[in-house]
């Protein structure tokens, strides 16, 4: 090799130089050490940079998707609301169950109310209320609203007909504060409604609709009028 201080040649294994007798070491470029450190860090951020935005990207992804649930979902609810709000507006039949006994309707456009109306209910009701429209087969019974009662004592139980016999299933049982959402398959409902002998609140009142069944095919042979 050359001495990098006289520029002559010496062996390669020289600490110092037999001619000038300068010490023999690597000098480093500073310049190089920068531009490596650089380009170093330079890699290390532009990889950070494109994960970031690939991890921004699916956020952004998600959170789209999700909001696009939420207003399918709030979309859904507002037709539902809406649907409720017309016929409660606009009803074809209103219907205020007796206190005591059964009886029997044939609408499928309008609202229900408990005994008491559009006032308290009173106590010891025990009422009874067939639903059984008057349209073709391949139609349910929709009934949406809501209930205020005594909980735990006074109550609405739902059933729904599955028999030409009149046999019945248990579809819903409400008490206390809420909202009823119930379909039939069948296009028959009975409504029982029960009070104590105490509290009395305002009661309930339940839009009445029809609604294509999606299962209409395996229920069609039980889709027979019959009494309760």
């Amino acid at each position: 090799m050359k001495c990098k201080h006289c520029g002559e040649k010496i062996a390669e294994d020289s600490k110092y130089c037999e001619f000038c007798g300068k010490n023999i070491k690597v000098i480093v470029n500073p310049w190089k050490v920068i531009s490596i450190v650089v380009a170093v860090v330079g890699a290390i951020w532009i990889i950070c940079l494109y994960w970031q935005n690939h991890e921004d990207v699916e956020t952004k992804e998600w959170q789209i998707e999700t909001l696009q649930n939420d207003k399918n979902f709030l979309e859904m609810k507002m037709e539902e609301q809406n649907t409720f709000i017309n016929i409660i507006s606009n009803p074809a039949q209103i219907y205020v169950m007796r206190s005591y006994g059964t009886s029997q309707i044939n609408f499928c456009n309008g609202i229900i109310l408990d005994p008491g109306g559009t006032d308290d209910y009173s106590n010891d009701c025990d009422c009874y209320l067939e639903v059984v429209p008057d349209i073709s087969h391949g139609y349910g019974i929709k009934l949406q609203g809501p209930f205020h009662t005594e909980k735990g004592f006074d109550y609405i139980d739902i059933y729904e007909r599955t028999t030409n016999e009149g046999d019945t299933t248990h579809l819903a049982h409400y008490t206390g504060d809420g909202d009823c959402d119930v379909t039939s398959t069948n296009g028959d409902l009975l409504i029982h409604f029960h009070s104590d002998a105490s509290i009395v609140r305002s009661g309930f009142i339940f839009s009445v609709s029809c609604v294509p069944i999606e299962n209409y095919d395996t229920l069609k042979e039980n889709c027979k009028k019959a009494k309760f």
